[in-house]
């Protein structure tokens, strides 16, 4: 297996893109942003009574453990730590497209940054496949529609989320109400999320909801900088008693794909505004939200799954895969390689008025891997594996007991 002293040497300029190295540099940076914030986060955690019990749980027998359910964990505090330690990108050469296909996410969506924003990404990427897919959904009048909620500058978060989920449950009674239909009754699917944000003026809460029906909603209209509907901001103020009266509603254009893709991710987008927050802030939210759903979906949305795949799915092309390494405050160059797959398995012919030839046909198990030694000749080194295992970091877990040198690449 190569070594980072192999890489040192290897002309990046000659292998990666431009625009490849521009989004390494990116995605990279943003990462370095975010471990800050959750070492800031996990520093800040040491000194509350939370890291005490924590402690105490880890210390307890499995018997003990049962009756028993920290707030944290001494794994979730070192998974956290270790997020975005490593980071796997590849570029695919032929298909002129590069991604950060791996890492290393520690899955805590609702502290880490880097886990909130590739899972709203991915979450997108679902939905819209499943949108697009269906005629019947693609034939279907859609509408974006915002509900804040009134909220005081002395009011805690746990408040605020209480009447924000009575309002949800009323909403979600209210289209289940046989006797008389309210304005969300209309919609055949919603899918809803929460938005929480933190101001000089105390907490933000509000309400992003996606939702369809085969009939045109009428008498919208424009109401300063936002469209309204009067049904809606009655609605609205029923389930709220009187509290909040404000609303926005538009209606969408699903023919567009970057139409459908941008209201998407307003939906799913991360539900904490991190950059708004303190550490004390976020910790007064992942009290109320730990273990509860902020993304909810009715009728049709019905059994909406919040869990996605973090990693990227694997193309049948050749490609580059860099390996990212953090140490200190920032990323170095692990490795670098070119990966051929192997040919796929010949096809068996059958002839005509032959009964067809059950057999099984085994996946070609070698593989290319293609790179330049320190002197800058290139090798080609063939291994009996399959291309799926060199997926999952298998080279990247063999050296990774190579030490570091003082003039390894930075990046």
């Amino acid at each position: 297996m190569h070594s980072p002293n192999h890489t040192k040497d290897f002309n990046k300029n000659q292998v990666l893109s431009t625009d490849s190295v521009s989004f390494i540099k990116k995605t990279s940076n943003s990462f370095i942003k975010s471990k800050k914030k959750v070492y800031s986060f996990t520093e800040f955690l040491k000194t509350t009574d939370f890291y005490d019990e924590a402690l105490e749980f880890s210390q307890k027998s499995k018997i003990e453990q049962s009756g028993f359910k920290p707030l944290f964990r001494l794994s979730t505090i070192k998974d956290l730590n270790d997020c975005g330690s490593w980071l796997e990108f590849r570029e695919y050469t032929k298909l002129d497209k590069t991604s950060l296909h791996s890492a290393n996410f520690c899955h805590r969506h609702k502290i880490c940054k880097s886990c909130a924003t590739r899972r709203s990404a991915k979450q997108v990427q679902k939905y819209n496949n499943i949108i697009t897919a269906s005629p019947e959904l693609m034939a279907k009048k859609w509408y974006y529609i915002v509900l804040p909620v009134k909220h005081n500058i002395d009011e805690s978060f746990d408040t605020v989320y209480n009447r924000v989920n009575e309002a949800i449950n009323k909403i979600k009674k209210s289209r289940e109400n046989k006797r008389g239909k309210t304005f969300f009754s209309q919609f055949d699917g919603i899918m809803i999320a929460l938005e929480v944000t933190k101001s000089f003026n105390g907490w933000n809460v509000h309400l992003n909801l996606l939702c369809c029906t085969d009939n045109e909603i009428s008498n919208i209209y424009k109401k300063g900088k936002t469209f309204v509907h009067d049904e809606l901001i009655d609605n609205w103020k029923r389930v709220t008693d009187n509290d909040s009266y404000i609303v926005s509603i538009n209606k969408l254009n699903f023919n567009d794909a970057f139409e459908l893709k941008k209201n998407l991710l307003e939906v799913f987008k991360y539900t904490l505004k991190f950059s708004s927050m303190k550490n004390e802030d976020l910790l007064e939210v992942y009290k109320c939200t730990n273990r509860k759903r902020l993304l909810r979906g009715w009728g049709i949305f019905h059994n909406l799954k919040e869990d996605v795949d973090m990693n990227d799915e694997d193309l049948d092309d050749e490609y580059i895969e860099l390996v990212l390494r953090f140490v200190n405050d920032g990323y170095i160059e692990h490795s670098r390689t070119k990966i051929v797959p192997a040919p796929g398995p010949k096809v068996l012919a059958v002839r005509k008025k032959q009964k067809p030839i059950r057999h099984i046909l085994k996946k070609s198990r070698f593989i290319e891997i293609v790179h330049q030694d320190k002197n800058g000749f290139t090798i080609k080194k063939f291994f009996k594996r399959n291309l799926s295992s060199i997926s999952d970091f298998e080279i990247f877990a063999q050296t990774m007991q190579v030490k570091l040198n003082d003039d390894d690449i930075p990046y």
